[in-house]
């Protein structure tokens, strides 16, 4: 009766939002944050979860709580949408804050590849992060905001040369800045796709196929890495490698870890991409279903946290909250570094984190209604952003929206406070920095008239 009930609610409030998008023409963060908050909760429509060799119905209290967030974000959006705006703002300096941010990224990852190296091709993903250093988040924060800024220029050299760079980021087996790009272009084109059935169809197509491709691509980045293994200093035995500082140097004459050839992998890939069996093991064992795995089993388990550490996550948020208020941010503990050791001990991979979960450990149904409100309003606020601006800084605006509409639902509010930190001092940087570079020009045109 609680699944039934979850289904007809989220049927109730998609028809509010599909009205808002077809007969109002509002396409915006607040859509994203929806179609996100649908895709996470896509476990309470199938009534159960998976995640390695755990499986389990949804609990009834999990219900509850993805409906108040459900139920959060459309009350907002209702209301949001009564405020009255005015004409959008149109920032001169526009034009100039793709390039700025590009020349950033391209700067960021040199850096990056320099410290870094070969270490980039490792088949491993979770001994590579391991030394991924902040030089290559700059980068990778930067380009999605640099690709959409430039699509709304048409600005079409940088658009290809921040394809590139994703497409090598993809190869690395990394899918988030490409999945931010995308979904930061959608939704600022969003309104005019959805003028008239065959663009809406077409606009379909093109997320279905984008969507399908970014849950197939971290098998496709592992193949293409795997034949890149011989440069690979994890590939070799710690035995039999000479150290080089953290990395270890390949050495040709040790053995192979792995038997498999990468011919033979390359084989099994594409045998795998003709089973319709693998297809829907993508979407049962995907990310969505791992994340309410976590709400679920904290549901049932009545597992608890106190809500003590919220503040000091809260207080990471603030511009200089390390050294105001006498932090050290390594020492602020997440939910994640909680639970999975309690909730999934025979879990051997790092699972992504659940904020709702988060919250109804720390306070209940209760908690979990101020963080809806929280993540809603938010989110809201950045809508009228969205449609205050226009050009690149809406671009801008839909991208940054992005990090918070879609990915708060697989992150710890520690990661997700550090994520918004840093995307939005890259982006206020870059319009501060173009915007003193436009004033100066303007300047000195004057003066020379």
């Amino acid at each position: 009766m609680t699944q039934t009930t979850f289904i007809l609610l989220a049927v109730a409030c998609s028809c509010f939002f599909l009205w808002r998008t077809v007969w109002q023409g509002r396409v915006d963060p607040l859509s994203l944050a929806f179609a996100s908050t649908c895709i996470y909760f896509a476990p309470g429509f199938y009534g159960s979860v998976h995640v390695g060799g755990y499986s389990a119905p949804i609990d009834p209290i999990a219900y509850v709580a993805m409906a108040i967030v459900v139920t959060s974000l459309t009350v907002v959006a209702a209301a949001a949408d009564k405020v009255a705006l005015g004409p959008p703002l149109d920032a001169d300096f526009g034009r100039m804050i793709a390039p700025a941010l590009l020349l950033a990224a391209i700067a960021s990852m040199a850096v990056s590849l320099v410290t870094i190296g070969s270490g980039y091709v490792c088949a491993d993903k979770v001994e590579m992060l391991k030394h991924i250093d902040l030089w290559y988040y700059y980068a990778a924060y930067a380009v999605p905001f640099s690709f959409v800024a430039a699509l709304a220029c048409r600005q079409w050299a940088i658009v290809f040369a921040c394809s590139v760079l994703l497409v090598l980021d993809l190869a690395i087996g990394f899918r988030a800045s490409t999945a931010i790009t995308f979904l930061g272009a959608a939704t600022l084109y969003g309104q005019g796709a959805l003028k008239g059935w065959r663009r809406a169809a077409t606009f379909a197509a093109v997320v279905l196929v984008i969507g399908v491709g970014l849950l197939l691509v971290k098998q496709a980045a592992y193949t293409i890495k795997y034949a890149m293994a011989s440069q690979c200093y994890l590939e070799v035995p710690e035995s039999t490698a000479p150290e080089t500082g953290d990395l270890r140097a390949p050495d040709p004459t040790a053995p192979r870890i792995s038997q498999v050839s990468a011919q033979e992998q390359l084989f099994h890939f594409g045998g795998q991409l003709r089973r319709p069996d693998v297809y829907v093991a993508a979407v049962t064992q995907s990310e969505p279903f791992v994340t309410q795995s976590i709400l679920n089993e904290t549901v049932r388990q009545d597992f608890r946290t106190n809500d003590g550490y919220l503040v000091r996550q809260l207080l990471s948020g603030v511009p200089g909250g390390a050294t105001i208020f006498g932090m050290h941010l390594g020492d602020v503990p997440t939910f994640t570094s909680m639970f999975q050791a309690e909730l999934f001990p025979d879990v051997d991979f790092d699972m992504a984190s659940n904020p709702w979960a988060q919250a109804y450990a720390a306070g209940g149904l209760a908690m979990v209604l101020v963080f809806a409100l929280g993540y809603s309003m938010s989110v809201a606020g950045l809508s009228l952003a969205f449609w205050k601006t226009s050009g690149p800084c809406r671009g801008c605006i839909a991208t940054l929206a992005a990090w918070l509409a879609f990915y708060f639902h697989r992150n710890d509010l520690l990661i997700q406070i550090g994520i918004m930190k840093q995307t939005a001092y890259i982006l206020a940087v870059a319009c501060f920095v173009t915007w003193s570079i436009y004033r100066l020009r303007r300047k000195r045109k004057l003066d020379h008239v």
